[in-house]
Formats: C-alpha cells, structure tokens, sequence
C-alpha cells in the first residue's frame, strides 16, 4: 500500500525490491492517472441501508513518506449484509487509530446510505463504543472475544499463559448459556447472580447468545420481511 505523497523513485525502489520489476516513472505516471479515478468512485459508492454485522478494525503499518518512515493506519471496515454477502466497505488512511478517526469514518458511512447495523464487532479501544452509538445508537456492540482474551491475559504470567488459555476455551466456545462452564458455579456460589446473563459460544462472535438477541431479531426479521 503506497501512501500519498511518496515519490515516484520511492514507489519504483518498492516495486524493485517487492517483486524484482524495473518501470518507468511515466508507467507509474499513467497507471496513478487510471487508477486514480476508479478509486474513488468505489470509495464513495452507495451502499446498503443494513448490515447484518460489521467489523471494524485498524491495521498499523510503516510507510516511507518524504524521506522519513511514518506510522499509519489503515481504517478497514468489513459487512456481511442480510443475504449473507460479506463486503469490504471501505479502507481510510490515518496516522493512528483514534476513536474520533472512527467517528468521521462512520459518519462518512452514513452519507453513503449506510443508515443501521444489526451488530458491530470492534476492540475494546477508548471511546469507539460511544462513536459508534453516536452515529448507529441501535447497534448492538459486540467486542472481539480475541481481544477480550488478550485483556486477559494482561494480568497472567507469561509461565501460566497455557493452562490460563487452555482452561479459558470451554468458556467461549460453550454452544450455549445452558451448558456454560460458569453456570453452575454462579448459581451455586454467589447470592442473587442467577440473574447474570452470559454471552457465550459461536454465539458471542454476533451477539445472537446476549440479552438483546430476541431485539435483534425482530429487527432483522423487519428488515427482511418489510
């Protein structure tokens, strides 16, 4: 990914050193110019009204830019719409991830006729749950079992890493809250925590196991069925 504002003997060196091609600046020249125009016309083509789930997350990467190595972040946002077809809906170039970054990004999805989503799967990053509610209040906000699992981990051992991880998978991978591995023990153990709600199994990667699923699909079911 060659970011705005590199060279074109910057853009030449990577081509030589990634794939061994030697091009002309006016090749380069020319294919910029082509491609340019179909760049933007897919980043700002209109989408569906509803997604049945969406992620969003950021990759960080270094680029060298105006003789200097930079950090950035590609913004990248992936639905699957409600016949199941996953889409990549658009890719922003930031120089790191913030969740003000993200609220123009959802903002720009809106204006794009992007106007709900069912489920929203994210990090646990600092203020993404209220920029998301800011532009989709009605989304149900699922945070990533991956990084709910590094979290953690932040306060195990690295030595007891494996049996902490080992001794973690019944948990989420339980198929539903009846048979989750921490039913009986807050039943048993602790006063009044019957009434915990858990979100577990395949399940917790949509949300379809938490409290709000019945919510979710009735409205799914309105979206389809309209």
């Amino acid at each position: 990914m060659y970011a705005r504002g590199m060279s074109t003997i910057d853009i030449q060196a990577h081509l030589h050193q990634l794939y061994g091609l030697d091009v002309s600046p006016t090749l380069i020249s020319n294919l910029t110019d082509k491609l340019l125009p179909m760049n933007k016309e897919w980043q700002s083509r209109p989408l569906q009204t509803v997604y049945a789930v969406v992620f969003l997350d950021a990759i960080h990467y270094k680029v060298k830019q105006d003789d200097q190595v930079l950090n950035k972040a590609a913004y990248m946002v992936v639905g699957i719409d409600l016949e199941e077809q996953k889409d990549v809906l658009g890719i922003w170039i930031g120089e790191n991830e913030s969740a003000k970054f993200w609220l123009t990004v959802l903002n720009e999805l809106k204006s794009r006729g992007f106007e709900d989503i069912l489920i929203t799967c994210v990090d646990n990053l600092t203020g993404f749950s209220e920029a998301i509610a800011a532009c989709y209040p009605k989304s149900d906000i699922q945070k990533c079992v991956v990084h709910q699992i590094r979290h953690s981990l932040k306060y195990v051992s690295y030595k007891d890493y494996k049996p902490v991880t080992a001794a973690l998978k019944p948990f989420y991978k339980a198929s539903t809250e009846e048979v989750h591995p921490w039913k009986n023990w807050i039943n048993s153990s602790r006063p009044g925590a019957s009434n915990i709600h858990l979100s577990c199994g395949p399940g917790a990667a949509t949300g379809m196991n938490s409290p709000l699923s019945s919510a979710i699909r009735q409205r799914c079911a309105g979206y389809l069925y309209v």
